[in-house]
């Protein structure tokens, strides 16, 4: 049943249910106010400031939005002379497990090792878990601090003895002091390789309906450190990705998942690199857990897609400065540099992904050397909550992305 409830302004708001206990902004007045019976919410996605970053890699949507769960309607355009297609139901597969229970699959999609050795219980915040992944495996301990650095110690000075008998082998003319030069080298090494291959330092991660959380232990499973993150403290994410060439050779990929709130600031980010040209790193690889965060917040902002959307109907979508795309029931608007150009779903011919850029093409848009016609250009990188975006695209208008 929904609920119905009042803004301070006197304005009557009603959402569904399973929006108890959030939050929903105002689509008069433009307050923040809580849902009955609960603390816990969520706001409407707004514009937010932009952040610098060089284009990313394009992401592939058609696989990972089948996960979304929002129930397409067939929606109506301008004067009825056209529909958005219906779009066939989704097999979700298995039953999801119940909150603070292990799923079956790590973050690549794969099933879960049955070594993995989880040091902590998933957070029932998180609601139930699509994946899960963690570095411990079973029957893997710590070694005894006393033992380790006995161990150190003993390699560090054998390293300094091979230095220095290296060193007095060749009689160099300052014996002495090249001896404490390979000396010291051989001890550094010695030192490093066991202190590294002793240490004892793993991470779990957790992908869930609410939010994700990742945990990260030293020197025992109980010292620990939590990063919780809930989607309904964020209302945006923005995506980069920046792959490096040397000479031409490709060096790897630098990559940041930042969600913002309703001010702009950032609440929480996945960052790292990887060494795949493809972007297709191995299966346990963090990247996955990057992408597997952002599909569970398309999916969130697709479950509460009635809350976000406001009086009239539409998605709000930031890019760079105070440029936005907003997308209805049945048309599309783009406002770039304080220009707005309002396209209804029967104009648009496709929507097209290449080399960082987002590209709307009106039906017959054409692009030349130095012109172009009906063809909306604009980064990828600066485009917020971009694959839901796109889901937006497709599922409410009907519109391919390609």
């Amino acid at each position: 049943m929904p609920i119905t409830f009042s803004c301070h302004c006197g304005k009557t708001l009603q959402v569904a249910d399973l929006a108890a206990g959030k939050k929903a902004r105002c689509p008069q007045c433009g307050a923040v106010v809580p849902v009955p019976e609960a603390e816990v919410g969520i706001v409407t996605p707004q514009m937010v400031r932009s952040t610098k970053a060089p284009p990313p890699l394009p992401l592939t949507v058609a696989d990972e939005d089948e996960s979304l769960d929002l129930d397409p309607e067939e929606v109506g355009s301008r004067d009825g002379r056209a529909k958005a297609p219906a779009v066939p139901a989704v097999d979700q597969g298995p039953p999801m497990p119940a909150p603070g229970e292990i799923p079956e699959f790590n973050h690549a999609g794969l099933p879960l090792s049955p070594r993995a050795e989880f040091f902590i219980d998933p957070p029932v915040e998180l609601g139930s878990l699509y994946s899960a992944e963690c570095s411990l495996m079973k029957g893997v301990k710590p070694m005894d601090p006393a033992m380790r650095w006995a161990l150190i110690f003993f390699v560090t000075v054998v390293g300094i003895a091979l230095g220095a008998g290296i060193a007095l082998a060749f009689r160099p003319v300052h014996p002495l002091m090249l001896a404490a030069i390979l000396g010291s080298i051989g001890g550094l090494l010695g030192f490093l390789i066991v202190f590294f291959s002793t240490r004892f330092s793993h991470t779990c991660t957790f992908v869930g309906r609410e939010g994700v959380a990742n945990y990260h232990c030293t020197g025992s499973t109980d010292n620990f450190s939590e990063n919780l993150f809930l989607f309904a403290n964020a209302v945006e994410l923005r995506i980069a990705q920046t792959r490096h060439y040397t000479n031409g050779i490709y060096t790897g990929t630098n990559y940041s998942f930042t969600w913002s709130d309703d001010s702009g600031g950032p609440v929480f980010t996945i960052a790292g690199g990887h060494k795949s040209e493809k972007g297709e790193p191995p299966p346990n690889d963090y990247f996955h857990y990057a992408l597997a965060a952002e599909g569970a917040w398309s999916d969130y902002l697709a479950r509460n897609i009635d809350l976000i959307m406001g009086r009239d109907e539409s998605l709000y979508f930031g890019l760079d400065g105070k440029n936005f795309v907003r997308v209805g029931r049945d048309f599309l608007e783009i406002s770039m540099k304080g220009n707005a150009a309002r396209l209804f779903a029967e104009d648009i011919d496709y929507v097209q992904i290449q080399d960082g850029m987002v590209s709307i093409w009106e039906r017959g848009g054409k692009r030349g050397w130095f012109s172009k016609k009906g063809i909306h250009d604009f980064a990828f990188a600066s485009l917020g909550n971009a694959r839901f975006f796109l889901f937006a695209v497709e599922r409410m208008l009907g519109i391919p992305i390609r």
